[in-house]
């Protein structure tokens, strides 16, 4: 059988079913190329939680809200998509272009360090009393990974591949830069473009640039930095 490819922007992330001079989301010439389509089940990206153990599957009968502490996200349609509103805890966001290992870094981070994923491809983050938080939206792309809960953001790592793992912090700028690029933002709509770059400034949670090889050196690369943040 063929394998299916698929299309995306350079630029911006955006993904299309075909080939196309104009990106249709961001408006970039020439940024669009050809990548196969990953199987369905290991997503395009990830977004780690940490320190968590992995539960087995249950029948919805069997299941109970005894340890939940479940909260009103503020945003009607979302609460209703979630279940009501959502579950405290705690989360690291990875990201990247298409094709970048952001699926191959999740799948380590289980491995190695037990973590599960809270979405396979795109995640929901909203300021709430002060902290950044990330919500487990229902929009996975081919994935079909998504959690019902959400976690206080502890990090942003942004992926690039290379031939040794290294770490570096980023400035406002510079995170500003790579954050936005990988965001969906709708361009006709200067109030949605102020409020996204508006957003992006009051962002207190720290943003790394992880060079990274597809083994665990890049799992204690970023594990090293997190726990001494938090020393």
């Amino acid at each position: 059988m063929k394998a299916k490819t698929l299309f995306y922007c350079t630029e911006c992330g955006n993904e299309t079913a075909k080939w196309a001079g104009k990106c249709p989301a961001c408006g970039a010439w020439n940024t669009i190329v050809e990548q196969p389509e990953r199987p369905k089940g290991t997503g395009k990206g990830a977004s780690v939680r940490v320190g968590m153990t992995r539960r087995r599957a249950c029948p919805v009968t069997d299941l109970t809200a005894d340890e939940e502490i479940r909260f009103p996200t503020g945003m009607g349609e979302l609460d209703r998509v979630l279940g009501g509103g959502a579950v405290k805890g705690s989360l690291v966001l990875v990201g990247g272009a298409p094709g970048i290992g952001k699926s191959t870094q999740a799948d380590l981070w289980q491995r190695y360090e037990g973590a599960e994923l809270l979405n396979g491809d795109r995640t929901v983050l909203r300021r709430m009393d002060g902290v950044w938080t990330a919500f487990g939206s229902p929009y996975a792309g081919s994935s079909n990974c998504f959690v019902n809960e959400s976690r206080p953001v502890r990090a942003i790592v942004l992926l690039s591949q290379g031939s040794a793992c290294s770490l570096r912090r980023l400035s406002p700028a510079a995170a500003f830069r790579g954050l936005y690029a990988g965001m969906t933002v709708n361009l006709w709509d200067d109030r949605y473009v102020a409020r996204v770059c508006d957003l992006l400034a009051a962002l207190d949670v720290p943003v790394y640039a992880l060079t990274c090889t597809p083994d665990r050196a890049a799992v204690d690369c970023l594990k090293a930095e997190l726990e001494h943040e938090t020393a």
